[in-house]
């Protein structure tokens, strides 16, 4: 596997946060296109805020495309494009939201497993052509 060399910023998660913003760094990893293994590599590689309590989550955007939520509490993420598309210039920007995004709730675990198989359904038909 090659190489791949990210511009890393994120959100300010607190307002003495923002004096450092915009919290930019380089980081090099393994090229990786699965979602989660990339997320999980990055965030061992890229130091997120430690914020109390159990709302928090951050999306992981990758190139103007956002790839997966994850609540910082947890080690796994919830990965909303299936491969990831690299760039000669990598940017990946993680988005704060102080009260959580709904798809990573359990309530919506159903959910979000029907709208992942149907992305996956309608990509397949785009590529095969198969109606």
């Amino acid at each position: 596997m090659t190489d791949v060399v990210l511009m890393v910023t994120r959100d300010s998660a607190s307002l003495g946060d923002s004096i450092d913003a915009p919290h930019e760094e380089t980081v090099r990893m393994r090229r990786i296109t699965q979602t989660d293994e990339f997320v999980h590599q990055l965030r061992v590689r890229y130091q997120l805020p430690a914020i109390q309590g159990s709302k928090h989550a951050w999306a992981c955007i990758l190139n103007s495309e956002e790839i997966a939520v994850f609540k910082q509490t947890k080690p796994s993420c919830v990965a909303l494009v299936q491969e990831l598309k690299f760039a000669e210039v990598n940017k990946v920007h993680f988005k704060y939201y102080s009260q959580g995004r709904p798809e990573i709730s359990g309530a919506n675990e159903a959910l979000i497993l029907q709208q992942l198989k149907e992305r996956i359904t309608t990509g397949f038909r785009r590529i095969t052509g198969r109606g």
